[in-house]
């Protein structure tokens, strides 16, 4: 009788074990909205004067031109070529080596033009360009405090395109990520795409040509400035990315 019991308990331990494997599996999927809170999210983009009065940044390329444009930077073995083409700034990644498992990326960060506030309106026109077969590359833009708090105590929430709208926390040099949204419906999508987030009051919105996409709470702290760039997952070669109109307002 005993040892029948001890069995049966094992048993269900291993059903327990089973099912949490099993739900460590499921795919994530995708949050879904009222019409409603749809609907309120995207009127802020419409009140951007009222919400967000103070412009930081206007850049149109074909009119300014860019502060990296036709520059050439070598970096941990990845070259990075920037070029003002047809009124845009191109960003090209190209990799010696993207090891197994690994994944590279360069950005280019604004706060000596903006300073670091915490609620503020972020835009950026955004096209794939060019990649090799492997379609490994991606944009990003992201907030973060890299600079205020350091390294290896950063956070930050971004957009990373086409692979998911997180954020990460950093804990003594480890980062920690929460995805809120998975963008892999876009890979190799060679449209011009209109990114767009709002922080306001701790509360992030992200938007992709206009339309609300999701909305989270970061639960960080104090101040953070802006960052765009480009990267390869493992096994990219290269890939080329144009930036446009990039806008910038705070309270």
């Amino acid at each position: 009788m005993k040892q029948s019991i001890v069995l049966f308990t094992l048993f269900l331990l291993l059903c327990t074990v089973f099912t949490a494997f099993a739900q460590d599996e499921e795919p994530f999927v995708n949050p879904t909205y009222t019409e409603e809170f749809i609907e309120e999210q995207e009127s802020m983009l419409k009140n951007l004067d009222t919400l967000f009065p103070r412009t930081l940044v206007n850049y149109n390329y074909e009119q300014v031109g860019s502060g990296i444009s036709d520059d050439i930077e070598q970096f941990d073995g990845f070259t990075f070529t920037s070029l003002k083409k047809d009124g845009r700034n191109e960003i090209t990644i190209t990799a010696d080596d993207v090891s197994a498992g690994d994944a590279f990326n360069r950005g280019w960060q604004l706060f000596n033009t903006t300073g670091s506030y915490k609620n503020f309106y972020f835009h950026v026109d955004v096209q794939l360009v060019d990649q090799d077969e492997s379609n490994s590359g991606w944009l990003f833009f992201q907030y973060t405090n890299g600079l205020i708090v350091g390294e290896t105590s950063r956070a930050a929430g971004e957009i990373i395109f086409p692979d998911k709208i997180d954020t990460y926390t950093t804990t003594a040099g480890e980062r920690e990520y929460t995805t809120f949204y998975d963008l892999t419906d876009f890979e190799n999508d060679r449209e011009v795409h209109t990114l767009e987030m709002i922080r306001l009051d701790g509360y992030t919105s992200a938007f992709i040509d206009g339309h609300f996409i999701v909305g989270f709470e970061d639960e960080f702290t104090g101040n953070f400035y802006h960052i765009y760039g480009v990267g390869l997952h493992e096994g990219g070669k290269f890939a080329t990315y144009a930036f446009d109109n990039f806008i910038i307002r705070r309270q």
